[in-house]
């Protein structure tokens, strides 16, 4: 097979082949039998809307539009994930020394972290728990 004949039968590949997808995951409607497929679904549901006497303003979308603008919303939350991971790997990562910490622990004194305020939803509850508990006594 020369290279020209191989480069024929790769770009003449059908839209679900691996190959095609990860070239262009779009490639999928480029194939005649699901163009077929969705030509015949578009026209049932026209049909049914047709019989239904459904008002103009909701006469159903095209099937390919619909498959295509879900594939591209998946196809751009890939790419958006994708940059998210490229963005945290090249963050800057923080080194905290906790060496001093763990001495200080060794050495009996308390940690040195500020006290956190209290949840007032949690207070609530212990409260209710405390005078339920009060009561039962």
């Amino acid at each position: 097979m020369s290279w020209q004949d191989f480069e024929a039968w790769l770009t003449r590949l059908p839209g679900r082949s691996a190959y095609r997808q990860l070239v262009d995951p779009m490639g999928v409607f480029t194939d005649p039998e699901p163009d077929l497929m969705l030509g015949i679904m578009d026209e049932i549901r026209t049909l049914q809307w047709q019989f239904t006497g459904a008002k103009e303003e909701h006469l159903p979308r095209p099937m390919a539009e619909i498959l295509r603008q879900g594939f591209a919303k998946r196809e751009q939350a890939k790419l958006d994930r994708d940059k998210r991971v490229a963005q945290a790997a090249e963050a800057p990562k923080k080194v905290i020394d906790i060496r001093e910490e763990i001495a200080r622990r060794q050495r009996g004194e308390m940690p040195t972290s500020s006290p956190k305020a209290s949840n007032p939803k949690a207070l609530e509850i212990r409260e209710k728990l405390a005078r339920a508990k009060a009561a039962n006594q």
